[in-house]
């Protein structure tokens, strides 16, 4: 399955035009994942450090999102056993089934 799970956008106040518009800089970017289980966990942090540094932006904000319905983004600390914990309480909250009338598309 190919889904686009992130999309990043970086964005910092540049110098006023003429001091009296205020502009900023947009850097956009797209990371594109191949997963291949009913649900996966992918660490992007890298990647995302890596596109702001080719950016140029030194100030401002990155906003990642997930630009497919079954992806999604989350944030939290890189602790051993966390995702395992996360993927666990989901199974139960939502156990994979390949009846569901959505697995038909």
């Amino acid at each position: 399955m190919l889904v686009p799970v992130a999309f990043v956008r970086l964005a910092r106040p540049a110098s006023l035009a003429f001091k009296l518009v205020p502009t900023m800089k947009f850097h956009t970017d797209y990371l594109t994942f191949n997963t291949k289980g009913h649900r996966e966990y992918i660490h992007i942090t890298p990647q995302v450090e890596k596109i702001l540094a080719a950016s140029g932006v030194r100030n401002g904000m990155v906003l990642v999102s997930a630009m497919h319905i079954t992806a999604g983004v989350y944030v939290n600390d890189n602790e051993e056993g966390l995702i395992q914990d996360i993927d666990a309480w989901l199974e139960q909250l939502a156990p994979f089934c390949e009846e569901y009338l959505h697995q038909r598309t």
